[in-house]
């Protein structure tokens, strides 16, 4: 053994590893720090070169930010959709987890955990198993249906009604941050889409909707604190609830050319909105998609005091068409959908009208559901799914007439006020207005539904009909045509294209923007503590509560993609050097890095950096520092720290040999090689990690 071999500094131990190569012993050393300062060295770090560069780029001519976050030693796949979060990944997550758990406690929520296995039961009581096509279901032993939740409405609502009899308990505010699991039929992006992931959900119960729509205005008030301590630009939508359910909902988004949704806002008035939210009551949306004067609360209540939108609502029985017409050269768009019980189909038409760039207008899917509720919009090749779907033998009236009440249901539930706004469509030819003519019989035939750009004159309607008469025919479905009658009397089934007019300001200055979403909130009112008998009792004979003794708890709930946030974050503001993570969630903020010699000047800039207490400027929170005392070079070091995104690095080499001054980078702001003296140090940091 050579003389002073473990001759080591004091809390410091040397581990011997003996490894075989061909028969012969090799020995190799590994310094085990016990002295509580934070070292890479102590940490699994898989980075280095264990993953190659892609030769990938993504549209902006980056590399993928999740492959960056792999070669980083971020992550690693277990299989499709599934990851695993290594050392780095997990403090992201942790550092995230606690700005999230501030703004919590701002709102006093209480924080639980729930299981990660529910009850299909429960789903079918919320009217959701069916509608929701991409849970794990699986049975036990005993056969009892269960599922992984993707979310836990259903749970929540449950727990609460066994334990929340009184109007005294309320306001509650209750949230978790779990596992979520979706069985993708195609994951992609990494954790953008994945089948495992982690969400924050926070779910609210009020006594009334006055109180709730309260605390949905706080919530929001959080959110916008939450990502803005993300130090991040987002943005928030008015949003489509879904198969979430309720009356309002918005949408926190990156703005990210690698994103799946696209947000539609006006550059004049500030007017936003996702694409998937067709809403035809323009005041509600004006007001709740960008609050210029009125706050949410205050517009909503405004909205429902005076709603009554739709002046009029009809379906017609059509004739009979012509069959072998030919199509009229009208650049007229087709699209066909499905409803979700796959026995009608939905045609919508559109003046496929060409655009400076030479391609022509396309049907957007969301306007036709916003006009027929009972729309699938997952289902792929709706013509080949109607024509192989098999008709039950006997269906008769009754049958039919319990479809269209499921049709009536959904409509209702995706109705922004129920005793306010009338249904939207109505599947029942022999319906008018609401009122039944009683001389029209119910259609026993499966059915094809039409509808028509406001744009379409009648005369091409008319003719469009005609040929589309032989394709019925072929498939023996009845025809019915759906009209809309809106405040503004048209109805726009149009793709939205950068330059059309805003229906806010009525400038054409709308733009399209593609962008991830981190957050929703949702205002479910009574959906689901209807369905699972979530009620409290209240006083008797008060008027607001129309003189019942108990009332169903009004609910919201609001999410955040904890694990998302941290794939749309590192692709956001990587370049082609590696990541650059904002300060507040950065794994760590400051990297030390010492040259051969250096060590223990190193050992005192991290004590100086790390020190609790006062600096000249006030009060500060400790920098979240590290060594890197690795067995590599200063070269290696550098080119790895910037691959895994530290926001600062401090070298301790050459300058601190020759001058006592340390060198400090910080490439988020384009800072490389200024030199500090020891004691400027901390302010330096302070004053890059205030920028960032």
């Amino acid at each position: 053994m050579l003389p002073g071999l473990f001759s080591t500094p004091a809390r410091r131990k040397t581990l011997l590893h003996i490894r075989f190569r061909c028969g012969s012993p090799i020995a190799s050393f590994r310094y085990v720090h016990q002295d509580g300062r934070a070292r890479l060295s102590s940490l699994w770090l898989p980075t280095g070169g264990l993953a190659q560069k892609s030769q990938k780029e993504n549209v902006d001519g980056k590399e993928h930010a999740h492959e960056l976050l792999i070669r980083a030693g971020y992550l690693r796949q277990s299989q499709s959709g599934i990851f695993h979060f290594l050392p780095l990944g997990l403090r992201v997550q942790e550092k995230i987890e606690r700005l999230i758990d501030t703004q919590m406690r701002e709102l006093e929520a209480s924080k639980l955990s729930l299981a990660s296995i529910s009850s299909q039961r429960l789903w079918k009581e919320s009217n959701r198993l069916g509608s929701a096509q991409e849970l794990f279901t699986f049975s036990d032993r005993r056969g009892i249906g269960l599922l992984l939740s993707p979310t836990h409405e259903e749970e929540i609502t449950s727990l609460v009604a066994s334990t929340v009899d009184s109007y005294k308990a309320l306001p509650l505010r209750l949230y978790q941050i779990s596992r979520k699991y979706r069985d993708e039929a195609r994951p992609r992006a990494g954790l953008l889409r994945a089948r495992e992931f982690l969400m924050k959900d926070l779910y609210t119960f009020d006594v009334d909707a006055t109180k709730a729509l309260g605390t949905y205005e706080a919530v929001r008030e959080a959110y916008d604190r939450f990502f803005t301590d993300l130090k991040i630009p987002f943005v928030v939508a008015a949003a489509d609830s879904g198969n979430m359910g309720g009356k309002v909902s918005h949408e926190y988004h990156l703005i990210s050319p690698h994103g799946e949704d696209t947000l539609i806002s006006c550059q004049s008035c500030g007017f936003r909105q996702n694409e998937d939210f067709m809403e035809d009551k323009q005041y509600l949306l004006t007001q709740l998609g960008h609050r210029q004067e009125n706050t949410m609360l205050n517009a909503l209540r405004e909205y429902l005091e005076r709603s009554n939108t739709y002046d009029d609502l009809h379906t017609d029985k059509m004739s009979a068409g012509r069959a072998g017409i030919e199509a009229p050269n009208d650049n007229i768009v087709c699209w066909q959908g499905i409803t979700k019980d796959r026995t009608d189909l939905v045609e919508a038409f559109c003046q496929g009208d060409t655009d400076s760039d030479g391609s022509g207008r396309q049907i957007n899917p969301y306007a036709v559901k916003s006009a027929f509720p009972v729309l699938d919009l997952g289902c792929g090749h709706p013509l080949n799914v109607l024509k192989n779907a098999t008709l039950d033998e006997g269906k008769g009236t009754d049958d039919r007439n319990a479809a269209v009440s499921r049709h009536a249901i959904l409509e209702r539930e995706n109705a922004a006020d129920e005793d306010n706004v009338e249904v939207l469509t109505r599947t029942n030819p022999g319906e008018r207005n609401g009122v039944d003519d009683g001389n029209v019989e119910m259609p026993k035939q499966r059915t094809v539904y039409y509808l028509f750009d406001h744009k379409i004159p009648q005369s091409k309607v008319d003719s469009i009909l005609e040929i589309r008469a032989a394709i019925a025919d072929s498939l023996g479905l009845n025809r019915v045509q759906i009209s809309v009658k809106t405040r503004a009397s048209r109805l726009d089934l149009k793709m939205a294209r950068d330059g059309d007019t805003c229906p806010a300001c009525a400038k054409e200055t709308l733009q399209l923007q593609k962008a991830v979403e981190l957050g929703h909130t949702f205002l479910l009112g009574t959906k689901y503590s209807d369905a699972l008998n979530a009620t409290v009792a209240v006083p008797p004979g008060l008027e607001k509560y129309g003189g019942r003794d108990r009332v169903p708890l009004q609910m919201g709930c609001h999410g955040i993609g904890i694990s998302r946030t941290i794939a749309a974050v590192a692709s956001h503001l990587s370049d082609y050097e590696g990541l650059r993570w904002p300060s507040t969630i950065a794994p760590f903020q400051c990297l030390i890095i010492p040259g051969n010699g250096c060590e223990e000047a190193a050992e005192s800039v991290y004590d100086h950096l790390t020190r609790s207490g006062q600096h000249s400027e006030g009060s500060r929170p400790q920098i979240d520092a590290v060594l890197d005392d690795r067995d590599k070079s200063i070269v290696w070091k550098l080119n790895d720290g910037v691959l895994i995104g530290i926001p600062v690095l401090i070298i301790v080499g050459r300058s601190w040999k020759e001058k006592k001054k340390l060198e400090v980078q910080c490439r988020p702001l384009g800072i490389r090689g200024v030199e500090v003296y020891i004691e400027d140090i901390l302010a330096k940091v302070d004053s890059l990690l205030n920028q960032l």
